[in-house]
């Protein structure tokens, strides 16, 4: 591993392209906070509800994408009309 030294400090360089752990956590929050609305968005338009159920959980999921798709995965996909 190479290191410089600043103010009598050693700094140790990472090697290009290695990602550490908290590029990893990064990237997996961006990532999840991204796919978990997705797959509710389309879980819900290509269901059918009983009721107004699929206007309202779109509108949960597009005003609070995170806490939104985790509510309906666990409370609106009970909601969805059994074939």
């Amino acid at each position: 591993m190479t290191s410089i030294f600043i103010n009598d400090q050693e700094i140790l360089l990472q090697p290009a392209g290695w990602i550490g752990p908290w590029e990893i956590g990064v990237l997996l929050v961006v990532v999840l906070t991204f796919l978990f609305p997705l797959f509710a968005l389309i879980d819900i338009l290509s269901s059918d509800f009983e009721t107004n159920d699929k206007l309202m959980w779109v509108i949960v999921v597009l005003f609070l994408p995170f806490l939104g798709s985790i509510l309906y995965f666990i409370i609106g996909i009970k909601k969805k009309k059994k074939l």
